[in-house]
Formats: C-alpha cells, structure tokens, sequence
C-alpha cells in the first residue's frame, strides 16, 4: 500500500500504513478545478487514502461532483486524517500476527491450494471472451510465456520456494456482479473507495457451490488463509481512474462484516485489477506482491513516502513488483526466503573467521549468510547474490547484495518496517529503517528525493551491489561501515563480523572473506607503521558525513557524541554517521585528541570535510613538546579528503583541529614509524591485522595498558598505550 502526507496533517498522516501496491511511479494527469482551472499532477496514495498532487506539493481531493476536485485545505485534510485513521484502527484490531514473522513455520510447505474469483461488473467486463482460461493459464500453467508474460504465478512461488511450496489455484468465475463498477470503486469526497469489501462478499457467494473454502484454510485454524480477487478492468493505482479500485490487501471484519462459507471464516482478502495501465493484462507482479501480504509479509518500502529507501527494486516488497511491468518480478530476498521458511541462511557469529568460494546466485540455489549482532539476536545481515537469472532477470544491477535487518515485532506488525517518525495513532516512534540494503556507492538516493513530486528525481541503483568501484569490503572501516544500531557485545556500534574481498566472477558467482574488524590495507587510511592511536568514531548514529551529506536543518548530525576513545574534548561536539562534527551556529567546531604517547616521527591521518559551505579552512596543532607539518589544510565542499601529516617529537601530546567554522572529521589515526623486522623484506606490505589483550581477547582498537598486535606479515608485537 501507499502512504501519504497533507500539509498541516504531517505528522497525523505519518501514522496511515496499510498493505497494498504503491501507486505506479510518473502516472501523470490533468485535472480539472472547481473554478475551472487545469492543473498537471501526479497521483499518489493508497486505498486508505489518495489524491492528486502538483509540482508545487499542493494537494487536491475529489468535490464529490464527478471529475471535479479542489484544493486540500486544513478542513479536507482534517477529513481526511479521521478517516483514515479509523480505518486503520479497524485494521490494525484484525492485523494480529499469522505466525511469528522472526520465526518461520510449516505452513507454507508442500501442495496448498489458492482460490481466485474473477468478477466483472454490470457495465464493465473481462477484455478476453474466455477469462477463466486466460487467468488460469497466468496462475498455474508451467512456462506460461504467451504475450509479455515470462511465467506463472505458481511458477513465481515454486522458483522463491526452491520447490517446497507448491500453490495450485483454483481460478473460478467470472462472477456477475449486482451494480456497475462505479458502485464499489468510486470514491467518496474523500478519495476512498466505496464498497470494495461488498465486491468480494458478492464474489465468494457467489462461488460457494462451486468450490469448497475449508480448501483454503491452510493451518486449520477455522479461517481461510487467501481470497484472491480479478476485477474486469483498469484498477486505480497505475491508471488515476477514479471510479475503479485500488488493488490492496485488507480484511472484510475492517468494514465490520462478516463471512462464513463451508465452516470456515472468510476474512482476509486481497484484490487486484485485470488490465495495467496500457491497457494489456497485467503482469503477475501486483497479484504476487499481494499474495505475499496474505502470507504475512509486509511492505519494504517507505509507506511514509519521506525518502527512506526501503529495498527498491531488489524486492519484490518494493517497486520490484513492478520490474519489467510485473510481467518478471524480482524474486524474495533471502529475508523473505528465510521467514517462509525455505531457506536457512548460514549463521556467522563474532569470531568467525571463514572465507566463502563458489557462492552462486539466490535464484540458482545459493547459499545465503546471516551475520548476526552479539548484542542483539533480532539485529543481522543476510548476505546474498543476486544475478541476471530466473526471476531476477530484470534487477538493475547483479551482485552481492548485502541487507541490514533490524526486526521489531511492532513495526513488522503494523506495516511500518521502512517508514521512520512518530505514530501519534499507535504512539510510538521507529527511529529508523528496520529492512534496508547498503550501498556499495554509499548512495542511498536520498539526496535525490523530492518531497513535492513524491518520488526521486534520480537512482544509482547500479552501484548498489558489491564490489562497486574498487569498494569491495563492509568493515568498521569502509565506506558504508558496517555500523549497526545496538551496541554489540563489547559495547561498539558495528557488527562483529567484517566482510571484505567481494568478488564476482564473470558468470555470476561471488566469494568472499568474513572475519574480524581491523585496518584493511584497501582502506584509505590504511597506516603503513606501528598503530599508536585510532579513532573511527563509528559508534555515533547520526546523520551525515558518511551518507554524502554535509549539512541539513533539524537534528541533522546531531546524535550523541560517542568516541571510541575516552578524553575527546569540543565544546561543541556531535554524533553524524559513523562519524563526528564538530561546531555549531554560534561555536566553532574545535576539536582535541585524548593523550597520544610519541616516541620520534609518527604519522597522522584523518578524513574531513567541511559543513555545507562554511569555511573550508581547517588548521592542526600539537599540545606537547612536538612539532606537526604541515599544520594547515584546505578541505572540499561537498566531499570527505584524506589528509596526512607528520608529527616529531617525544612526549603524550594531544592533537588540536581548528576549523573555519563547523567540521566533520572521521578516521583519525596516528602511526609510529616502520621499523625493519628481521627476515621481511622491507619493500613488503605490513598492516596490523588483529589487536588482543594480554589474556588473549580481541579488541576492535588499541585498549590502555599493553596490546598484542599482530601484522600481516606474520609478526606479533607489544604496544604499550
């Protein structure tokens, strides 16, 4: 489903989440005003709640006089908001759980049966003359391929289940209805959809002797698992015609009705339209997407539609139901695999170290990987690759895709897994996107999302997978980290687990190493000496700097300041992403390291950039009987630089960064210089690989008191901090 927000009911409308298809992306039209003006929009919305919107972000709701709108003044969307409120009260009273969704279970195992109604209205029928052969064709026959279509629906399911789940539809009908469409489709001066639940009552009476609906209670528990409804037709979503419905998913107990057919109740439903907007038949990519929320599965994409990226078109959850019109929808995400239960992912746990050869893609029986948090079992990584074959032909880009899963029953249960900001309907706030990939390019697209057009002015979906461009690692270090949102077990903010030396072969199959985190020689900062100082900052859980953007309004940078090293001191210190900044308005960004004990030449190495277009001038000093050269930098708008300086002196000194104004800083890291070894050749690579404690545990950085650091040449050596 859709969700959208009015105006001055921002934050009332942040709460209206329910299970369908969002509207098409770019259906455009030109609607006319009570006054009679013309005005170009583009819909946006959902069963519970739709309407026009122009490039200006100025929204317009149905007059009530056929064809006729007007603007959404406070009044309309006042309205609008009580409404859809109480329709979803309705819905969240009948949304409890079929099954617990972080565990899977047996119901969707072996042969099911799955029903499919055809109906058609009195004044609008089916296009083709024998209907229920066509849709019976498009729901169970093997290799179905005439036209656009490159499979069936029992196909799709057969394929993601690797053949456990085996649907067989019984497709019946056409079903007469007893009005025209307008009837159950059009909408009220509110934009809602009259009696789309008298519509599917209509079509299972009607029905009822022909089929026997215990058939289709799959777990026994008195009530039929999926109703499938095929209106003769457009449907509302990808055509803006507003006397048709909006496909969805919702239940018939909603509207306050109730339905008991051969013992067994009839509640849950979903429903979708024959034709797409082009006028041809539908691909199966609506009828799947729906499908899948009668299974349980919610949305992935941002319902709230205030920019988060959910899973694009790399689920079919997301807009990847609409991947080659839906004719050849993406297939599950491990994720979804997992919680079906047709897929037990590998699990790898902190101190695993394990390098993966071989791995094929998701859609050819590849293995997929579960990275999971020390500090939160409910927090992990699924780790999959995802090629150009079977379902997922029409992906943007194959790779190793690589998914940040932070499960909440609450969230999952009410439909909200990518939509962040407070529900004054369910009281509660979720803080972030619970289901989401990271990218490669470090681009989320949210930079490119325009709150007026509802929708992304542009995509870098091709630099999504891994490796992209040389980043072929996920670590403490690169860039994206691998931060996560509750502390692990040692109290650090970023997985256990590093992923590092992605690699794709030319016929799709990856490998890749996972161990600890440590400094990766492909990181930018990679010191090439003795590690006496280091600081990541990746415990801050803010926003900007590491997601490419370098000012906002807000709480923007804003989080709490959490170093990995105690004795940091700014007046004015901020957490961003994985990263810190530094200043304000009224207080520049000063900034000045714990004590760093030097003993002759080291070298320093940090990241920085400078807040939105605030002076880039930033100047690095010493406290302590040490000299640094050079002492002054010029940083880039827009954009992180690597700066390296050298510091000479003997004493614990602190590092002191002056900037023109505000500052981000990241990756600070200090380096004694490289002493020869005996038996290593002195032109070989040597970076520290792993630092330990005196009784034998590993640290993420160096602890005080006596480190065992181990190189990658193979030496071990004490560092005294």
């Amino acid at each position: 489903m859709i969700k959208k927000t009015i105006v001055t009911g921002m934050v009332a409308l942040m709460s209206l989440a329910a299970m369908a298809l969002p509207a098409k992306r770019g259906l455009t039209n030109v609607i006319t005003l009570n006054d009679g003006t013309k005005v170009e929009v583009s819909l946006v919305g959902d069963e519970f709640m739709h309407y026009w919107q122009d490039a200006n972000g100025n929204k317009y709701v149905p007059t009530g006089e056929a064809n006729v709108f007007k603007l959404a003044d406070a009044s309309a969307v006042s309205n609008l908001t009580t409404r859809a409120l109480a329709r979803k009260a309705k819905a969240h009273a009948r949304r409890a759980a079929r099954r617990n969704l972080s565990n899977a279970t047996d119901v969707f195992q072996g042969k099911k049966k799955g029903l499919v109604i055809l109906v058609e209205f009195t004044d609008v029928k089916f296009k083709n003359s024998d209907s229920q052969t066509l849709f019976n064709r498009i729901a169970n026959e093997a290799g179905y391929n005439e036209g656009y279509f490159q499979g069936s629906v029992k196909d799709y399911f057969l394929a993601q289940s690797r053949g456990q789940f085996e649907l067989d539809f019984d497709v019946v009908g056409p079903v007469k209805l007893s009005h025209n469409m307008k009837y159950y489709g059009g909408n009220d001066e509110n934009g809602y959809d009259l009696h789309p639940e008298e519509m599917i009552v209509e079509a299972c009476k009607g029905i009822d002797s022909k089929v026997d609906f215990s058939k289709y209670d799959w777990d026994g528990d008195g009530e039929v698992d999926q109703v499938y409804v095929i209106y003769a037709g457009y449907g509302e979503a990808d055509t803006g015609k507003e006397n048709t419905i909006w496909p969805h998913k919702y239940q018939l107990s909603g509207a306050s009705m109730a339905l008991t057919l051969d013992g067994v109740k009839v509640d849950p439903y979903a429903c979708s339209s024959e034709l797409n907007g082009a006028g041809e038949v539908g691909g199966i990519g609506t009828m799947c997407h729906e499908f899948s929320h009668c299974m349980g599965i919610p949305d992935m994409y941002d319902t709230g539609y205030s920019g988060n990226f959910g899973m694009g078109p790399f689920d079919l959850m997301d807009s990847g139901a609409y991947n080659e019109d839906g004719y050849k929808p993406c297939g599950y995400t491990a994720y979804e695999r997992m919680i079906s239960g047709w897929l037990e992912p590998v699990e790898v746990r902190k101190g695993a170290e394990l390098s993966v050869t071989g791995m094929k893609a998701l859609t050819e029986g590849g293995e997929a990987y579960k990275l999971i948090n020390s500090g939160n079992e409910d927090e992990y990584f699924l780790v999959e690759n995802r090629q150009f074959s079977g379902w997922d032909e029409s992906l943007p880009k194959g790779g190793v895709l690589i998914t940040h899963v932070d499960f909440d029953q609450t969230v999952w249960y009410y439909n909200m897994v990518n939509t962040t900001g407070y529900d004054s309907d369910l009281q509660f706030t979720n803080p972030h996107q619970r289901m989401t990939i990271f990218h490669a390019d470090n681009d989320d697209d949210s930079k490119y999302y325009s709150k007026t057009q509802q929708g992304y002015t542009k995509t870098t979906y091709l630099g999504d997978p891994y490796p992209y461009k040389g980043n072929d690692s996920l670590t403490n270090l690169s860039r994206p980290s691998n931060a996560i949102y509750t502390k692990n077990s040692d109290g650090k903010k970023y997985m256990d687990v590093a992923i590092r030396n992605i690699a794709v072969t030319s016929d799709g199959v990856a490998s890749m190493d996972f161990g600890p985190n440590y400094f990766n020689s492909s990181s930018p900062n990679t010191p090439t000496g003795e590690v006496i100082f280091s600081e990541t900052f990746d415990a801050c859980g803010g926003t900007g700097g590491n997601d490419n953007a370098f000012s906002g309004t807000g709480r923007f940078a804003d989080a709490d300041f959490e170093a990995d090293n105690a004795g940091w001191y700014s007046e004015s210190p901020h957490g961003a992403d994985g990263c810190a900044r530094f200043g304000s308005s009224k207080k520049k960004g000063e900034a000045t390291t714990p004590a760093i004990e030097i003993d002759g030449t080291a070298t320093l190495t940090f990241r920085a950039a400078p807040w939105g277009k605030d002076d880039t001038r930033l100047s690095v000093s010493i406290d302590g009987d040490a000299t640094i050269s050079p002492s002054s930098f010029n940083m880039t708008m827009d954009s992180w630089q690597t700066f390296t300086a050298t510091i000479t002196g003997s004493d614990n000194i602190k590092i002191k960064f002056t900037p023109g104004k505000r500052f981000f800083l990241d990756d600070v890291i200090v380096t004694a210089a490289s002493t020869a070894v005996k038996g290593i050749e002195q032109n070989s690579v040597k970076v520290p690989v792993a630092i330990y404690s005196t009784d034998g545990t590993l640290r993420q950085v160096l602890g005080a008191g006596i480190n065992i650091v181990k190189y990658s040449d193979g030496t071990v050596k004490k560092v005294l901090r």
